[in-house]
């Protein structure tokens, strides 16, 4: 197996200083970030693959803290701009990474659409509930919103959060009521036809679920009453009667779960905002594009690797590609680079690795 090509590089790191130490996480799916943190302990002996013990001490919310902002600078640096290789280096190292303790100002959260790191989280849960269940077993729902006036989608818009988390107890307690787990994962998105057709901002979600019910009937979850449900909650925000049903449509997943719902997942930033604030304004924007409910994201959370070790096993894989030069284990893999004297300087890696290999790793880490 090709674990066992690396294990020799992974067993051991004989230190200097300063170094760079990898950090890294995979995502049940496959999917991987890698980044680099300044070291300042000073040792030359070797140290075992934990690095420390729980990750240098860290506390499991700010390592995971860190490692999401590590994503999102990533992310970040691959889409949009150079820098130059000290600043890389400044801004992408986990030592100047922000942390709950730290104060900022308050910002207008959501202005850039579904964030890498959210687009992970429902890829993987995604992943998981094929994995679980089989495609055959999950639904895709979409639910829209009938034609409203300015002032009336501008009130659905801005109470759009307490709209999602109505939404997901909704169909929690359906899933539940069909002796189903409740898992759910979706995404907000904004309307492109009526956007380009009428210049008019409206929202709209998309989310799976487990399909049939254990307890009779066929289905979890019942288009009509979702449909009735969802008449309602518009009608309380609104503050008037809708004079006709909202859609509500139920597809099965024909190729995968994961490319089903990410043909939305990409779907909802540039130009499309722009729009939007430009008939609703700023205050219209939800302030998360993605949403999961709590045995949903506890199970691509428990599916995740994060830390020092799974860094190493990461760096070590990515050097073996390097050396062998055949892309093995990798369905896809890119560098993320700074610009240094007009040369590139890789910083960090993301990409996504095979499943075999992704489940050794995962294995191997836990160990």
């Amino acid at each position: 197996m090709l674990i066992d090509a690396i294990a020799d590089k992974v067993g051991s790191y004989r230190a200097a200083r300063p170094r760079m130490l990898p950090m890294g996480r995979l995502w049940p799916n496959g999917e991987f970030s890698l980044g680099y943190t300044v070291d300042g302990v000073a040792t030359s002996e070797e140290e075992d693959r934990s690095f420390f013990k729980g990750d240098r001490f860290l506390s499991g919310k700010e390592l995971d803290a860190r490692l999401t902002c590590m994503e999102e600078l990533l992310e970040e640096q691959s889409r949009f701009y150079s820098m130059s290789a000290q600043a890389g280096i400044v801004g992408l190292t986990l030592s100047n990474a922000l942390n709950s303790h730290e104060k900022s100002p308050p910002i207008k959260y959501g202005l850039k659409g579904l964030t890498s790191h959210g687009s992970k989280m429902l890829r993987s849960a995604c992943w998981l509930l094929e994995q679980r269940l089989g495609k055959d077993d999950v639904v895709m729902v979409t639910l829209t919103v009938p034609t409203l006036d300015r002032e009336q989608r501008q009130k659905l818009a801005r109470a759009w959060g307490t709209l999602t988390n109505r939404l997901v107890q909704k169909v929690s307690r359906d899933l539940v009521g069909a002796g189903r787990t409740p898992a759910i994962a979706g995404c907000v998105e904004v309307q492109t036809g009526r956007l380009k057709k009428y210049r008019q901002g409206y929202l709209h979600f998309h989310f799976v679920c487990p399909k049939f019910s254990n307890t009779g009937g066929t289905f979890a979850v019942q288009a009509d009453d979702l449909r009735s449900w969802w008449k309602s909650a518009i009608e309380r925000i609104v503050g008037c009667t809708l004079t006709s049903l909202p859609r509500i449509e139920t597809a099965p997943v024909e190729t995968s779960v994961e490319g089903y719902l990410g043909k939305y997942i990409s779907k909802g930033g540039g130009e499309e905002l722009v729009e939007f604030i430009g008939d609703l304004g700023v205050d219209s924007v939800p302030g998360q594009w993605w949403f999961m409910s709590a045995p949903m994201r506890e199970a691509v959370k428990s599916g995740t690797k994060s830390g020092a070790s799974m860094g190493a096993l990461l760096d070590a894989l990515v050097n073996h590609l390097l050396e062998q030069g055949t892309g093995e284990g990798f369905e896809y893999i890119r560098h993320i680079d700074c610009m240094f004297n007009e040369l590139p300087v890789t910083v960090g890696w993301v990409g996504r690795l095979a499943p075999a290999l992704g489940d050794e790793l995962r294995a191997f880490c836990s160990s």
